[in-house]
């Protein structure tokens, strides 16, 4: 089945308006990214455990890293988790919307060049390597004889479809190839009831803009500076203690809690964690000008949480 825009209008096309919403199959794509949350947790988890078990030393210190990695792949993963459960193909007489999270496009039907399955393109290809997995196939990839090829799909080229919009390459999966494909004939043969502009939009999360913002670049750096330093803190100046240390204190300020050392090895990761959340929904919202106070306001509150835990370090230390 091939649609192209050398189809022409057949008798009657301005009383027939094909039309079709689909949904690519999700199912595989949501077990596995499950699967790779629950493996991140507890990988949290079990560094959590270590933390509390031990004597401060290097390889402990490795434990305070680990969670520090996790995080941020966390929250890609729920973030391509939120595009698959978003993600859409419609498709009608005035032409194709594709839906995938905070990217979409909009393609006016007299700008669909070709639409065909991707063995007619010959492309057999995945994208590069990136965020993805069998069942979320989101990326790119040059491909040889088409150029960069974007792909918004949850199955391989076998079961997907090319979509040729000018010089762009768009590669999706609907559930149904066929029907899909008849419909996208249909709706050239038909013809456009009304036009509107091209829209291709895709998340912007502001990294370039925030390397010539000297004040926000500041503001970060130093939030990470923090629990960086506090980490070589603890490993330098009191590394290898094998005593219980103060870890809480009753309402009269006396020592009611002793822990192993290495527990101290959480208030860097804290620090570290806030920080990281921070620069994610920090930059977020310094994508607007009207949100960019607030992208200000989480990086200064990182900043606290890292003071914060150098003086709860201190204190701790102090009270032994």
């Amino acid at each position: 089945m091939v649609a192209t825009t050398d189809e022409l209008p057949s008798q009657g096309a301005l009383l027939y308006n094909s039309a079709m919403d689909t949904r690519p199959p999700k199912l595989q794509g949501f077990l596995i990214g499950t699967l790779i949350i629950g493996v991140l947790l507890l990988g949290i988890g079990w560094s959590v455990l270590q933390m509390g078990a031990g004597q401060l030393s290097i390889w402990l210190a490795l434990w305070v890293v680990l969670p520090l990695i996790c995080l941020p792949l966390l929250i890609l993963v729920v973030y391509r988790l939120y595009g698959l459960f978003t993600a859409s193909y419609s498709i009608d007489r005035n032409g194709l919307k594709i839906r995938w999270g905070l990217a979409y496009d909009d393609i006016p039907i007299q700008q669909l060049t070709r639409v065909d399955r991707a063995q007619a393109f010959q492309m057999d290809q995945m994208p590069a390597l990136g965020a993805w997995w069998p069942g979320l196939v989101i990326g790119s990839r040059i491909v040889e004889n088409l150029g960069e090829v974007e792909y918004f799909a949850t199955r391989g080229p076998r079961d997907m479809v090319v979509v040729q919009s000018e010089d762009r390459f768009v590669a999706i999966s609907p559930k149904n190839v066929d029907q899909f494909l008849k419909a996208v004939t249909e709706s050239l043969r038909m013809g456009a009831l009304s036009t509107y502009q091209a829209i291709s939009t895709r998340p912007n999360f502001a990294l370039a803009r925030l390397g010539s913002d000297r004040a926000a670049l500041l503001l970060v750096i130093l939030g990470g500076l923090l629990p960086v330093a506090l980490l070589g803190y603890l490993l330098l100046a009191v590394g290898g203690i094998t005593d219980p240390v103060a870890f809480g204190f009753d309402s009269t300020g006396a020592v009611d809690t002793l822990a192993p050392a290495g527990r101290l090895l959480l208030l860097p990761m804290i620090a570290g964690a806030s920080w990281l959340l921070d620069l994610f929904f920090g930059m977020w919202m310094y994508r607007t000008s009207a949100n960019r106070p607030l992208a200000y306001t989480l990086w200064v509150g990182a900043i606290l949480v890292g003071g914060l835990m150098w003086g709860a370090v201190l204190k701790l230390l102090g009270s032994v």
